[in-house]
């Protein structure tokens, strides 16, 4: 808690860890923390939402967009991607990999080159709390996730979140 995160960061960390019976039912204000995501930039957004909170953001936007995930290639098995993916298209089958960093974890587009011969790559890097530096690629095959789009996607599907991400995203200023 001490490097690279900011005070509204840690003020939500110390109440999700202040917080008895984490994971129990609870009731969340939906209009107001739809409100509150509707007036935060991606960058904020992405400075909140934990390497987990982000992945899971991530992977609902690719489901949403067909995309489903093979549960045998989510373990620690591999570590160059964080899981493959299945999408089924006019009759086609087509292979994908995601990779996710964030904070200050860097990712590099170019060690993923090999991977676009098995399928598609997709690639998400948070920004940083100012919205700075984003990813791009110009290669066949490899996808770099706009962090605005995937932070539109997360506005408009913010009730399929897991309540954990919805727990950290309520408590931000």
């Amino acid at each position: 808690m001490k490097k690279g995160v900011d005070d509204d960061a840690r003020r939500v960390i110390q109440e999700l860890h202040s917080v008895d019976d984490f994971d129990g039912e609870r009731t969340l204000d939906f209009e107001r923390l739809e409100t509150k995501l509707e007036s935060m930039g991606s960058g904020k957004l992405f400075s909140i939402l934990d390497a987990d909170d982000t992945e899971e953001v991530v992977l609902d936007y690719l489901q949403s967009n067909g995309w489903r995930i093979t549960k045998y290639s989510t373990g620690d098995s591999q570590a160059k991607y964080e899981c493959e993916l299945r999408r089924v298209t006019n009759g086609g089958r087509e292979a994908g990999f995601v990779q996710v960093k964030s904070g200050d974890a860097s990712l590099t587009p170019a060690e993923y080159s090999d991977l676009t011969d098995e399928g598609r790559v997709f690639l998400f890097s948070s920004p940083s709390d100012d919205g700075g530096q984003q990813l791009s690629v110009d290669q066949e095959g490899l996808t770099v996730i706009n962090p605005e789009k995937l932070a539109d996607h997360l506005r408009e599907n913010a009730r399929w979140l897991p309540t954990p991400t919805l727990l950290r995203l309520s408590f931000s200023s």
